[in-house]
């Protein structure tokens, strides 16, 4: 399984063999699934990015997402649940508006996260306290 840069053959084995791979189209150099989710061709191949789809639950219209839940218009994020406009988020819960998230939980309108647990508007736009553990 291609995971932004990353092969595991063990998830292949383990998880995708039991799930029935949906063919998806190609759309403006993009692979794109029937929720309208996309992985670009230039990153992975057909068969990746229908892989890919499979580990995507309840999402739409994200760009080269894997191993999310409910998320709607995001990018590049990975074990993501419930989240809203996110890009590069690893492991967010409840996200919306965020940008660069790494390990957040009940994020709101956040920019450049890092480790939050229970954020509401953070920044860290030089100063603004961000990296915080509640």
């Amino acid at each position: 399984m291609f995971i932004h840069g990353h092969w595991s053959e063990e998830y292949d084995e383990k998880v995708l063999s039991k799930k029935k791979i949906i063919p998806l189209k190609k759309e403006d150099d993009c692979w794109v699934d029937k929720n309208n989710n996309k992985w670009k061709c230039s990153v992975c191949s057909k068969k990746e990015a229908e892989k890919l789809s499979l580990t995507l639950i309840n999402c739409k219209n994200c760009l080269d997402c894997c191993f999310c839940t409910n998320l709607t218009d995001c990018k590049v994020c990975d074990f993501c649940k419930d989240c809203i406009n996110c890009e590069y988020c690893v492991n967010c819960v409840k996200c919306v508006n965020c940008v660069v998230c790494r390990v957040c939980r009940n994020c709101k309108d956040c920019e450049n996260c890092l480790v939050c647990r229970k954020c509401k508007n953070c920044k860290n736009d030089r100063g603004i306290k961000n990296i915080k553990m509640e």
